[in-house]
């Protein structure tokens, strides 16, 4: 789904529970859904290049996730909930 120019993800997203690997950059997301932390296979999330300011709280669910790409957003400050992964890659520019 990378490259798509999309601005929004269906709570649907929540549905691919045996969802492995998800690369949703270089899009113009804003926000990401909630469901989010239903995909609880997910191993590598990749959100560069996107408007985000934050993420979901229920991010903090995925306990399969070895690898978060956040770089190139519109950060705050590094999102606290990323904080209790047990990540193996982080990437983040603020």
């Amino acid at each position: 789904m990378r490259l798509n120019e999309l601005e929004t993800l269906p709570n649907a997203i929540g549905l691919l529970l045996k969802l492995k690997n998800l690369n949703i950059s270089s899009n113009n997301l804003m926000t990401i859904p909630d469901s989010i932390g239903e995909l609880v296979m997910l191993k590598n999330l990749i959100l560069n290049n996107n408007k985000l300011k934050s993420i979901p709280k229920t991010i903090e669910n995925l306990h399969s996730l070895k690898s978060l790409h956040l770089k190139a957003n519109h950060w705050i400050t590094i999102p606290e909930n990323v904080k209790k992964l047990e990540l193996k890659g982080l990437d983040i520019i603020l």
